[in-house]
């Protein structure tokens, strides 16, 4: 009964995780002089030149948080195998490269100035997450594809994985367009979808066990 408890609790970190984030940005934007969404990526929310650099550098460091405690639930209310072991480590990857995102900033946001050490750092625990999050959806799906009460998730993250492809391509490409804030926010909230229903059905699954 406790381990249940835990799992679900792990869960419910998994189901708090997007909104959090979702508001987060929503409330830095607000704050922050200047910041356009349409035009803006989200990391210029706390970029090394930003006026208000610590909401959203916390807010990745708290989101990601929430996603290492979704990966430990689960790696623990799966049944255990090699293919579970890895679904929750590609979970804890991307949480982990999510804190690792708010620990260093982004490169100025400003003309003229060059890419720093941190600014890369910054990218590539971003992108990293990113991928490992794909990896793991897709991992999920094969998990469970063939249970008739997931038939509906099978469908809806396959095809959000490569929309999710697609429109990161497309970003990285159109990174210094007109609506390159725009762009990243279709494909950022694709995978805040995602996470969302694979937490609440496994917690409603979770009522189930005895």
């Amino acid at each position: 009964m406790v381990k249940i408890t835990l799992i679900r609790l792990l869960y419910a970190c998994g189901i708090a995780a997007p909104p959090t984030i979702i508001l987060i940005i929503i409330i830095s934007g607000m704050i922050t002089p200047g910041y356009n969404p349409v035009t803006d990526s989200i990391s210029t929310l706390s970029d090394q030149s930003s006026l208000t650099p610590g909401l959203m550098s916390t807010g990745f460091i708290v989101f990601g948080i929430l996603m290492l405690c979704f990966s430990a639930g689960l790696y623990l209310g799966l049944e255990w195998s090699i293919k579970s072991a890895v679904i929750g480590i590609t979970f804890a990857l991307y949480g982990l490269g999510m804190v690792f995102g708010g620990v260093f900033q982004d490169s100025p946001g400003i003309a003229g100035m060059s890419i720093n050490v941190e600014g890369v750092m910054h990218n590539v625990a971003i992108t990293t997450a990113f991928f490992s999050l794909l990896v793991g959806m897709l991992l999920f799906v094969k998990r469970v594809h063939k249970i008739p009460s997931w038939y509906w998730f099978t469908r809806f993250t396959l095809a959000a994985i490569g929309i999710g492809l697609l429109l990161s391509i497309v970003f990285i490409v159109a990174s210094h367009v007109t609506y390159s804030g725009l762009v990243q926010r279709v494909f950022y909230i694709i995978p805040m979808i995602c996470i969302e229903l694979v937490s609440i059905g496994l917690l409603r699954l979770s009522f189930k066990l005895r």
